[in-house]
């Protein structure tokens, strides 16, 4: 499907997150611009049942970077789809994202009551992108649902995923051609308040996606190539992230419709 995802087979080995905090605080001081590490503890709880628990030294990695607490060398965010991960990892006092995918598991936490129980544990909520606006029976885009506003109430902040630009991600109606991987321009339409959407190819959205994070905007212009523009710019959604838990009841914004 991508075929530029195997260029580098063979050539390089697999970055270790300690290496990825180095490449973050390269492009820092390269850029003169914050970059933020933005990551996630898969399947914790299998491993964990492995004896290998995620958390305790990714806590430890983090505290020895400087990457913890209210003042962090560099914007930080964690993700995870597990709730008690992300409960062991509070402990850092850095925002917390919790992902939902669209299995029934997660259902329960897109009601306004399930989002007052994520904001004790989370500061924001990484949901599948066809729960903030849904796929028709068409194969178009439908009306966007009540979830990034019900967030908002809750004091969450919105980061969907994930945003892909290939014809075989996009909704039908979307499509050019037959080519299911033909890269086409990403188009991410969504309510203007969801600030940091996940992207496969913020090389080719800079340019069209400008979505904001109170005036300042979340993703640069200015990029080297896929694999840095995947660091994340991230420090104005940081910054609204930390206003927002310290005040967790922001005024509700209007509902659309």
């Amino acid at each position: 499907m991508r075929p530029y995802n195997a260029e580098l087979n063979g050539r390089y080995e697999i970055p270790t997150l300690e290496e990825i905090v180095d490449l973050a605080d390269e492009l820092t001081r390269e850029l003169g611009r914050p970059i933020g590490v933005y990551p996630e503890t898969k399947h914790p709880s299998y491993h964990a049942s492995l004896g290998l628990d995620l958390e305790p030294p990714l806590i430890a990695l983090l505290r020895e970077r400087g990457l913890h607490g209210p003042e962090p060398r560099l914007p930080v965010f964690l993700q995870s789809f597990e709730a008690d991960s992300l409960r062991k990892l509070q402990e850092l006092e850095v925002p917390l994202v919790f992902l939902m995918g669209t299995g029934e598991q997660w259902q329960r936490y897109t009601t306004p009551e399930g989002l007052a129980e994520v904001a004790s544990f989370a500061q924001a909520i990484g949901p599948e992108k066809s729960l903030v606006i849904p796929v028709t029976e068409e194969g178009g885009l439908g009306e966007p649902t009540s979830l990034v506003a019900d967030a908002h109430e809750a004091g969450l902040l919105v980061h969907p995923y994930t945003f892909r630009s290939e014809n075989h991600f996009l909704p039908p109606k979307l499509r050019s051609g037959d080519d299911p991987t033909a890269p086409l321009p990403a188009r991410v339409p969504g309510p203007g308040d969801v600030p940091g959407p996940g992207l496969t190819c913020p090389d080719s959205v800079s340019s069209r996606l400008r979505p904001r994070c109170g005036n300042r905007r979340v993703l640069s212009r200015r990029y080297r190539g896929p694999g840095a523009a995947a660091c994340g710019a991230l420090a104005s959604c940081y910054a609204q992230a930390r206003r927002w838990r310290e005040s967790p009841r922001p005024r509700s914004r209007p509902r659309r419709g």
